[in-house]
C-alpha cells in the first residue's frame, strides 16, 4: 500500500467509511526533513454501500499531528475495481455524524423495521457538526425480517440526552434499507 495520499482516488473513488481497529506508528514520515507527517499502519473495518464490511491493513500518513485512534471513524475512498486500493480522507471527517451512505432520516422513513442488540460500543471522538451529538461506534447484532441475522459495525449519532442510557446488551428498534444491509439507522424516538 502506498503511504501517501492518492489524489485521483480521493476525487474518483467510491465513498465509504471505516472504523480504525488498530493504529501503529511506522516510524516513517512523509519527508526526511523536520515537519514531515507521520505514517501509520492502520487496521480498517471498511463499509461501503453495496457490499459487506471488510477488514484491511493500510499504511498512510495522517495529515496532521493528531495520532489516529482505535475506534475512530474516518471517511475513505475505495477503488471500485480493487477494494484493497483505499485512501483515508483525513481532510473530510464524517459529515452529519453518520457513516452510512443514505441519511438517517431517509432510512427511518423508507426502511424495513427490525431490532438490533448492542454487542460492543466505543467512543469515536466524532461529534455531529449541526448539534454536537456524539457519534458512537457500535457492533450490533441485527435482525430484519426476510434476512439472516448479521453483525454490523458502524458509527451512529446518539442524542446527547440519551448517551448515558445507551449500554452494551440493550436492544433497539432499527430500520434498514432492503438492498444494502449496511444502511441501518437506530430509531431513537421509538426506543425511549
Amino acid at each position: 500500500m502506498n503511504a501517501g495520499e492518492d489524489r485521483a482516488l480521493l476525487e474518483r473513488g467510491q465513498p465509504g467509511t471505516a472504523v480504525i481497529t488498530s493504529a501503529i506508528p511506522t516510524g516513517r514520515t512523509t519527508t526526511s526533513q523536520a515537519g514531515g507527517q507521520p505514517v501509520y499502519k492502520l487496521g480498517l473495518r471498511i463499509s461501503i454501500p453495496g457490499r459487506d464490511p471488510y477488514d484491511l491493513e493500510h499504511s498512510q500518513w495522517t495529515f496532521d499531528s493528531a495520532a489516529p485512534g482505535e475506534g475512530q471513524v474516518v471517511v475513505v475512498k475505495v477503488n471500485p475495481d480493487d477494494p484493497e486500493d483505499v485512501v483515508v480522507d483525513w481532510r473530510n471527517p464524517p459529515s452529519g455524524g453518520e457513516v452510512s451512505g443514505a441519511s438517517v432520516a431517509e432510512i427511518l422513513a423508507t426502511g424495513v423495521a427490525g431490532r438490533a442488540t448492542v454487542r460492543e460500543m466505543f467512543e469515536t471522538g466524532v461529534v455531529a457538526p449541526d448539534n454536537g451529538d456524539p457519534v458512537v461506534g457500535f457492533v450490533l447484532d441485527v435482525r430484519v425480517e426476510g434476512r439472516e441475522p448479521y453483525e454490523l459495525r458502524f458509527g451512529h449519532r446518539v442524542p446527547a440526552a440519551l448517551r448515558a442510557r445507551v449500554t452494551v446488551g440493550d436492544e433497539y428498534p432499527i430500520k434498514a434499507l432492503p438492498p444494502d444491509p449496511n444502511e441501518v439507522a437506530i430509531d431513537w424516538d421509538a426506543a425511549f
